[in-house]
């Protein structure tokens, strides 16, 4: 049942914003292609350029040069031999200098530049976001926190967290798992298998498993909790399908179901007919 929106206009265009855009999305994505509208972030000039040079095969891509932080003012940014470790942040060299790829993240310059909170973007105000993104290098909580209007709307978040100070001052898992149960967001998903190893000579050697220092992790907004405390968004039909598109995408038909329950009793924005089809595991399988 789930594949027809993605050809059809119920849904209308998940969108999707991806902070720290450099490098490509995962191929999970591939699935809603036909509906995914992309908003990306990437503050390196040059990187952006390029992203927006790309072919795509998404009805709409947009990319800005801007850099997130919990509130619109001047920083300075640390460029990395490494584009993807490069932060607001400096790197934690006396932790990260027992490792063995230390060096991506030696700083090679330090440039001032302009960073702006979420909420203060004029070009994505007012714009309904379903799903975001998240690799800001340990500054997650600030943005997040610099984006609570937009936040408050999305369903679907993807975070890359450090589970130790791999940058001074960055903030962890366990603390950005603290404010998004806080804002009634709750784990599906994690890839803790993100291993380094020490220097030394089992640096190379696959026979040691080193130490998970980051993981991705996929949150859901509980919208069954958000609609018993009255704190639930408003969802009209074409957001509740996207909802559940993006469970589907994920393979989280059981919450989907659960979700379609409440679309369909409480918010009278699913038929009981489609509630019905949803009910088989089929209904749930999409892009295949």
């Amino acid at each position: 049942m789930l594949e027809k929106f993605l050809t059809n206009k119920d849904a209308g265009f998940i969108k999707l914003m991806d902070i720290g855009a450099s490098g490509k999305l995962d191929p999970k994505w591939q699935k809603l292609n036909p509906l995914l509208e992309l908003t990306g972030f990437e503050p390196n000039i040059d990187e952006c350029n390029r992203l927006a040079a790309q072919e795509t095969d998404l009805p709409e891509v947009t990319y800005l040069p801007y850099a997130l932080s919990g509130k619109t003012e001047e920083r300075e940014l640390k460029e990395t031999s490494s584009i993807y470790c490069w932060s607001l942040l400096n790197p934690n060299a006396e932790w990260l200098n027992r490792f063995s790829y230390s060096d991506l993240f030696t700083v090679l310059n330090k440039s001032k530049i302009k960073t702006f909170a979420l909420d203060d973007i004029a070009e994505i105000k007012n714009q309904d976001f379903d799903a975001v993104k998240m690799d800001t290098q340990g500054m997650e909580l600030p943005i997040l926190k610099g984006g609570k209007k937009i936040l408050d709307n999305v369903f679907y978040l993807e975070t890359e967290t450090g589970f130790l100070d791999n940058y001074e001052g960055e903030t962890t898992f366990s603390q950005v798992s603290e404010y998004l149960l806080q804002q009634n967001f709750i784990m599906f998903d994690i890839n803790p298998n993100h291993r380094i190893r020490r220097k030394g000579p089992f640096a190379k050697s696959e026979q040691s498993l080193g130490q998970p220092l980051w993981c991705e992790a996929v949150w859901l907004k509980d919208l069954i909790r958000c609609h018993k405390q009255g704190k639930l968004p408003a969802i009209n039909r074409a957001k509740a399908i996207r909802c559940l598109l993006l469970c589907a995408s994920n393979g989280f038909y059981d919450f989907g179901y659960e979700l379609a329950e409440l679309f369909c009793h409480e918010l009278k924005v699913l038929s009981v007919d489609e509630l019905a089809i949803l009910s088989e595991i089929d209904a749930w399988e999409i892009g295949n």
